[in-house]
């Protein structure tokens, strides 16, 4: 799912004021992992696709600094500054800037690093700006995850074809 956000209007077409709930019910239903983050830089929501990460937990999460999740996250050779720097960018709706800003940062996971992009863009609050965050894997990851999948579907063919000849062998013996 390639997804684009942009600013979203505090009033509904109907003039009425949305409340958390009303966004909350939409990022739910993305596949990719999504945070809102509020004006005072901490995790408002965050989705299901985010227990993605083996450092996340829904519980943990809601309502911790951004910047402490993204420590806990990031590889030991990322630069967490860098997210930081292109938050404070869409926080403070810099001129000229067009939304979403995208970062892309490596992760430590269990198996080593992977690169996600983030992609971030200012939504209205009831105390000011708040950020809606949405990440996915990049391109390269996701031809990594094919070229794996390709890989683990020929192993299934030769294993197949190994059970195959296996029976055929079993049933000349008996």
């Amino acid at each position: 799912l390639k997804l684009t956000m942009y600013p979203m209007a505090a009033e509904g077409h109907d003039g009425q004021t949305r409340d958390m709930g009303h966004y909350e019910a939409i990022i739910e239903s993305i596949s990719d992992v999504a945070y809102f983050i509020d004006s005072d830089r901490n995790v408002a929501y965050t989705n299901r696709s985010s227990l993605q990460h083996p450092a996340v937990s829904l519980e943990a999460v809601r309502g911790e600094h951004v910047m402490d999740l993204m420590e806990q996250i990031v590889a030991d050779d990322e630069d967490p500054a860098r997210f930081e720097r292109t938050l404070e960018t869409v926080y403070h709706e810099e001129e000229n800037t067009e939304f979403p800003v995208t970062v892309e940062l490596d992760l430590g996971v269990s198996s080593g690093t992977t690169t996600r992009e983030y992609r971030l863009s200012p939504y209205p609050t009831e105390n000011g700006t708040g950020v809606l965050m949405l990440s996915e894997g990049t391109t390269e990851q996701g031809e990594r995850n094919r070229t794996d999948q390709k890989e683990r579907e020929l192993r299934l063919e030769e294993n197949g074809a190994i059970l195959e000849r296996l029976t055929k062998a079993t049933d000349d013996i008996f």
